[in-house]
């Protein structure tokens, strides 16, 4: 979905520009996120309580994280693995593919994008997979309208929101980006 998310909106495709700098995979496994992210040269650093690929999570430059977001943040393990990773402390790239409903993902997001502070996710990317839980056309406008707000009370502006053909039919894939200022 990364791939294709970045033949569609230049954001996702600016991430493979060559400037240093990390993502973060919240709901990581099995790591298809994490992989398109590393592929890109970014320090990707997967949190999730299940496992990531071997092939992927043994690459220098991403970094597993096996539990949840809470605890990632409580403990200082995003932290130290963004610090392990050596590609600075800005992070260009908050995405996530979980299968949930939207409200876990947002709660998530909010709870990384404010321990990360303004400065470290200027201009950050932000991609998330939003599963339809209530069938019909009604529902889904009612859902996504719902959700651009919530992000846009987060920070997070410039929204998409694309049914990549990768997506299953009930989901779609929403991007945004905080400010990029200064």
């Amino acid at each position: 979905k990364l791939r294709e998310a970045a033949q569609r909106d230049a954001r996702v495709a600016a991430l493979a520009d060559g400037r240093t700098g990390l993502a973060v995979d919240f709901g990581a496994a099995p790591g298809g996120w994490t992989e398109y992210l590393s592929d890109q040269g970014l320090g990707a650093v997967a949190i999730d309580p299940g496992a990531v690929d071997a092939k992927i999570a043994q690459r220098p430059n991403v970094a597993t994280l096996r539990m949840d977001v809470a605890e990632s943040l409580e403990s200082g393990a995003l932290d130290a693995a963004a610090r392990a990773l050596g590609k600075g402390d800005h992070v260009r790239a908050l995405v996530c593919d979980m299968n949930c409903h939207v409200d876990i993902s947002l709660r998530l997001l909010g709870d990384l994008a404010a321990h990360l502070g303004e400065g470290r996710r200027r201009g950050c990317v932000v991609v998330l997979t939003v599963k339809l839980v209530h069938r019909g056309h009604n529902a889904w406008l009612k859902l996504e309208h719902e959700v651009l707000a919530k992000l846009k009370a987060m920070g997070v502006q410039d929204h998409r929101c694309y049914h990549l053909l990768s997506n299953r039919r009930h989901e779609k894939t929403i991007i945004g980006s905080f400010p990029a200022w200064g």
